[in-house]
């Protein structure tokens, strides 16, 4: 470039001309200045008197060049068809070759081979893009592999250079990651952005049975998707939007055997942020799906398990219900029998019913004792229980029956201080007691005995002992003896029983935390020992004394009234004709739920015997109605029912009922309730 300088012999007189040719003469000075210091400018031509002066510029780049040589960084400029125009020392040093052979060398020659079409689509970009990169493995002396993230950045064509490249040694990163994908359990297989296979770890040949050599270069698709057709979007999915994309599916083994898998496919990006290919990771998940749907079959086999103890307890109850119905009638009608006068022959015969009846109750109750505790439904109250005083209560219950069958009872309590307490549910206690004391005396022989002993254990725990003297258990059945219905070959002997008296048992004491077991020496006798938690004795509190049974009759000077509710006219006409010996009471009966309550309305009676299942409204219906209304709802209500369902009873009782009785009727319990809250009730005269 050769600007003009100002020319001293030039007429510089006044005027506008002078002026302006002044300032054009400036801006051009400025504008050489301004190419000198952005290196536009190689020499400075300048014109003067004694000739042209030429000033090169030469070493302005200088300080450039220094900074390329000082750089971390390999650096190069290549020409349009990629050959080494300029290259830095540390681009040496990255390759280990003289940089004399670098210069002038394509730089394709440095460059892994399988590479190749991956730079040349990098070079061939669009030149729009001002700038390109890309990771590739860089050959150098002998083979030396070094991992480098490439930049390009295009050049200007005065430059003389097509393209400014820059090197970055990743090659401990890359080995680092390298190290990650080798030791994954999970299969790791990179992909171009066409599917195809570009690298394959170890984990991946686990997974699929395929070596590296035999993946690399495979569509990934073909090779390993049960459905290629499904699995092809999902791979331009994540390369169109360059978003992960995380499915579960199925793929397919070498050997041809499907295989479950949680798969993730993410974008792989170069430094501008373009997808350059697709990092895959695939988990097997067939174990975890195999416990999946075991755990589900589990969930389903559970609420079929739980419909199914639901529809059994409803079996059992509504059984219960239509079993107790009739028996109460038998039951009844055979007690009301018995007050008669009768001949010894005739009483034999009541005795017989009754004791039947008493047996199939017994059933009924056990069944549904037992259908509570496999339910988990069981109601138990446990509180400080005298041991010694439960036992003695219960030996004097068993001795009418250790009598007829001519076997001695005997209680030791030296092993049992005088106040030891044991942490149970009394009458759940004394019902375990009761059956084991029972079998004792029914499984023993003539003239046999049974003990009961106790002792503490050193854990604290109160140990009761049940000995007889009998047949004892053959050591094939102990493992069946607290089975339910389980009698051991007994059902063929003239021993009574329903076979869920031990399976109640064992149910109930573990229920109150304690243990039950058993020893036996066959022909020689049966041990049972109970254990429960000792606890201190409760503090003392007064009690009431229990007044006799109380006798209906007309000691009030006025007649009681008792409306029954209840829709069985056998259980109707049972209570009638227990009340008809008593002038002091008038029933009034009512078959529907509806005109009962009219009829307590009307009367306002001392008492209200009410049956829960009626034909026009529920028995728990029922009682809410008596409860709202102010004119019936001081009356007691004693329900009667076929029910024996604690939820049930628990449900009604809550409703505020004096009694709760259950079918089939014990006859002097049931004078006793009705005596009972007859003489709570504020007596009145009655207008007729």
């Amino acid at each position: 470039m050769s600007p003009d300088l100002p020319d001293q012999d030039h007429d510089l007189g006044a005027g506008g001309e002078r002026e302006a040719a002044l300032l054009a003469r400036l801006a051009r000075a400025e504008e050489t200045l301004r190419a000198i210091r952005s290196g536009e400018v190689d020499a400075l031509v300048v014109t003067t008197p004694d000739g042209d002066r030429v000033f090169t510029l030469r070493g302005a780049d200088e300080p450039y060049r220094i900074m390329l040589e000082q750089m971390s960084e390999g650096a190069a400029s290549l020409s349009s068809d990629r050959v080494v125009l300029y290259a830095n020392r540390r681009l040496a040093q990255m390759l280990a070759i003289p940089l004399p052979t670098l210069v002038g060398s394509p730089i394709d020659q440095f460059i892994a081979a399988a590479q190749h079409p991956a730079v040349a689509d990098l070079f061939a970009s669009p030149a729009g893009d001002s700038r390109r990169s890309g990771e590739f493995a860089l050959i150098g002396h002998e083979g030396r592999r070094v991992e480098a993230q490439i930049s390009l950045t295009p050049l200007p064509a005065s430059t003389g250079a097509a393209w400014c490249m820059i090197a970055t040694d990743v090659t401990e990163r890359a080995q680092q990651l390298a190290a990650i994908v080798e030791s994954s359990v999970d299969a790791i297989i990179s992909l171009n952005t066409d599917g195809l296979i570009e690298t394959w770890n170890p984990g991946a040949e686990r997974l699929y049975g395929h070596s590296a050599k035999e993946a690399v270069g495979q569509h990934a698709s073909t090779l390993l998707a049960a459905n290629a057709a499904e699995r092809e979007p999902l791979l331009q999915t994540v390369v169109e939007t360059g978003n992960a994309v995380q499915i579960e599916t199925q793929d397919v083994h070498k050997d041809g055997r499907l295989i479950d898998v949680s798969l993730t496919s993410s974008p792989i990006r170069d430094l501008e942020g373009r997808v350059i290919g697709i990092a895959r990771t695939a988990r097997d998940i067939t174990e975890q799906r195999r416990a999946e749907a075991e755990r589900i079959e589990l969930i389903e086999a559970s609420a079929r398990a739980e419909s199914a103890n639901r529809a059994k307890s409803e079996l059992l109850a509504r059984t219960s219900h239509e079993l107790r119905t009739p028996l109460n009638s038998i039951v009844g009608f055979t007690q009301l029998v018995e007050l008669d006068v009768l001949t010894p022959r005739q009483r034999e015969h009541v005795g017989y019913v009754l004791k039947a009846a008493g047996h199939l109750l017994e059933l009924i109750n056990e069944v549904l004792e037992l259908e509570r505790i496999e339910a988990g439904r069981i109601t138990i109250s446990p509180e400080p229980v005298a041991l010694a005083d439960t036992v003695r209560e219960t030996l004097a219950l068993v001795a009418p029956l250790a009598r007829d069958r001519d076997v001695t009872l005997a209680s030791n309590t030296d092993g049992l201080a005088r106040d030891a307490h044991v942490r149970a549910d009394r009458q759940r206690l004394k019902q375990v007691l009761l059956n084991l004391l029972s079998n004792a005396i029914k499984y023993n022989r003539p003239g046999g005995r049974v003990d009961v002993t106790f002792a503490i254990t050193d854990t604290g725990r109160v140990r009761t002992t049940i000995a007889d003297t009998g047949i004892g258990i053959q050591p094939d059945q102990l493992a069946r003896l607290f089975e339910p219905f389980e009698r051991l070959g007994a059902e063929r002997t003239d021993v009574e029983g329903t076979g869920l008296g031990l399976a109640l048992s064992k149910g109930l004491t573990e229920a109150m935390g304690g243990t039950i077991e058993v020893e036996s020496d066959p022909g020689i006798g049966a041990t049972f020992t109970v254990e429960l938690d000792g606890v201190g004795a409760p503090a003392a509190e007064l009690r009431p004394g229990v007044s006799e049974l109380a006798e209906l009759d007309d000691q009030h000077g006025t007649q009681q009234v008792i409306l029954y509710i209840e829709d069985n006219l056998s259980s109707l006409t049972l209570v009638e004709r227990i009340l008809e010996r008593y002038a002091a009471v008038e029933l009034i009966p009512a078959m529907q739920a509806t005109i009962g309550l009219e009829l307590a309305r009307k009367h306002h009676p001392d008492l209200i015997v009410l049956d829960l299942h009626l034909p026009d409204l529920p028995g728990s219906e029922v009682l809410k109605r008596l409860r709202s209304d102010e004119t019936t709802r001081e009356i007691p209500v004693v329900v009667l029912t076929a029910d024996a369902s604690n939820l049930h009873s628990e449900h009604v009782k809550q409703l505020g009922v004096a009694a709760y009785l259950t079918k089939p009727l014990d006859v002097p319990r049931f004078l006793e309730v009705i005596a009972r809250n007859l003489d709570a009730t504020p007596r009145r005269q009655r207008e007729r």
